[in-house]
């Protein structure tokens, strides 16, 4: 039988290993914290470059069974972080309400395309008066050969989703067609995927944004 003096000395053995155990778990887990915001800090390192706003050029195009439309958008504010040959972070703005119609697949004069630019901006796709803005944010990049991928995070009509594309970034000039699923951020309006009896008059779920951004190197 155990006497009173051996059953102090086992509980304070054990007491102290609980501490021990209790200690290494709260440094394992500072540890496992300053490494994570060590490489928040190495993921967006680098000087904030702005991009040049009046000459940066983005041009949309939404196809149709029979053709496609294409205009342009309003570039409002949009810098990367990193420098002359590395892009690890930015953000971009578009101003939505800045939709404008520039060729039409049949032709057309310049109220079919204020029809069209304010078709685009109403409540069957982009909301333009509830959404007056879409933003990109990048969350990484990585080079492959002479293009590079960027990753991020895009918002369309108060809707968030991942994206990624290719990209060149030369001489301080971000370049890269980008396609987007417009039903991903709840602009169905004329989707054959989701309304069957469309026929040749159904819109194509993807469009694509072509952007040509200089930035003030």
């Amino acid at each position: 039988m155990l006497n009173v003096k051996t059953i102090l000395v086992l509980s304070a053995l054990s007491i102290g290993l609980s501490c021990s155990d209790t200690s290494s778990t709260q440094n394992a887990e500072q540890a496992h914290s300053k490494k994570t915001i060590q490489n928040k800090s190495i993921e967006i390192e680098g000087k904030r470059i702005d991009a040049q706003i009046s000459e940066s050029i983005l041009i949309w195009k939404g196809h149709k069974i029979m053709g496609s439309h294409e205009g342009v958008l309003d570039l409002k504010s949009g810098y990367i972080i990193g420098d002359e040959t590395m892009i690890n972070g930015g953000t971009f703005v578009v101003d939505m309400t800045s939709i404008r119609a520039k060729t039409l697949m049949d032709g057309g004069d310049d109220h079919d395309k204020s029809e069209l630019a304010s078709h685009l901006r109403d409540g069957d796709f982009f909301d333009a008066p509830t959404y007056p803005t879409a933003k990109f944010v990048i969350t990484s990049a990585k080079h492959f050969g002479a293009k590079m991928q960027i990753t991020g995070e895009m918002t369309i009509k108060g809707v968030t989703q991942p994206i990624a594309f290719l990209s060149t970034w030369t001489n301080g000039v971000l370049k890269a067609n980008i396609e987007i699923d417009r039903t991903a951020f709840n602009i169905k309006y004329g989707s054959g995927t989701f309304f069957g009896d469309l026929g040749d008059r159904a819109i194509k779920d993807k469009f694509s944004l072509d952007i040509n951004i200089p930035f003030n190197i």
